[in-house]
């Protein structure tokens, strides 16, 4: 039994529950961001790096010097690695409270609560990968930043179907993103094809959130971003 009167139309005042559902929406908005900005980083990076060899968590090592990590030896170098552990740090909260604020707009039931939990395991994950940088602790760093990988192809998987009905584009988009998100997951985490460790770690955070933040830009534009509208998309009573 939801919560909401879907019987009535929405008034030309927004409840106090539009605005936190809106304002949920406008910070996974944000995510978009997230990509110039590493690609900002990755031009600033004074030592050889590639976006297909290097991981992403390189571009927040603390110190320039080369340094023994499980997959060899790496030379690190980033000038602006307190930008980019910032930015991941920044970016985990606006993720965790986008979720929660923003979860009316997800259908009722059990899938969107999962949904929300795993886009906060992975909000958590990223604050952890900002707060523990590569050259800190490689164990710790690992331990914080694996689970991302993991949760976030689920979590897209999830939110995918659990989207305001009709929305085709969106459920397609993101399945489609989140099986290739999946078999990168699969290779990155198993060792393989270390010399593109960095485009699967890519293939795996990129898609994910790029689609939260344009999904997030769609609902706002459209009249699904209010509860009512979103449970009357779901047919809940």
């Amino acid at each position: 039994m939801s919560s909401y009167s879907i019987g009535r139309e929405p008034g030309p005042l927004m409840s106090r529950g539009d605005v936190r559902t809106r304002i949920g929406l406008v910070l996974l908005a944000l995510q978009v961001l997230y990509l110039p900005l590493e690609l900002f980083v990755v031009s600033t990076v004074r030592v050889p790096y590639s976006l297909v060899e290097n991981t992403i968590s390189e571009l927040g090592a603390v110190t320039c010097a080369e340094y023994v990590h499980p997959g060899g030896v790496l030379a690190v170098c980033s000038p602006w690695h307190a930008v980019m552990n910032g930015a991941f740090v920044i970016f985990g909260v606006l993720m965790i409270a986008g979720v929660v604020l923003a979860r009316p707009v997800l259908r009722a039931g059990r899938l969107g609560a999962v949904a929300v939990g795993l886009w906060i395991v992975t909000g958590l994950g990223s604050i952890g990968t900002g707060l523990v940088p590569l050259d800190v602790s490689v164990d710790l760093h690992l331990l914080v930043s694996n689970p991302v990988a993991v949760a976030q192809p689920v979590a897209l998987f999830v939110t995918a179907p659990a989207l305001p009905r009709p929305n085709p584009v969106g459920v397609t988009s993101g399945i489609g993103l989140a099986l290739v998100a999946a078999v990168a997951t699969v290779v990155f985490l198993g060792g393989g094809l270390p010399e593109m460790s960095g485009l699967l770690e890519r293939l795996v955070l990129w898609p994910a959130t790029l689609w939260l933040g344009a999904v997030a830009l769609l609902l706002l534009c459209s009249d699904t971003s209010r509860p009512e509208s979103s449970a009357r998309s779901a047919g809940v009573t």
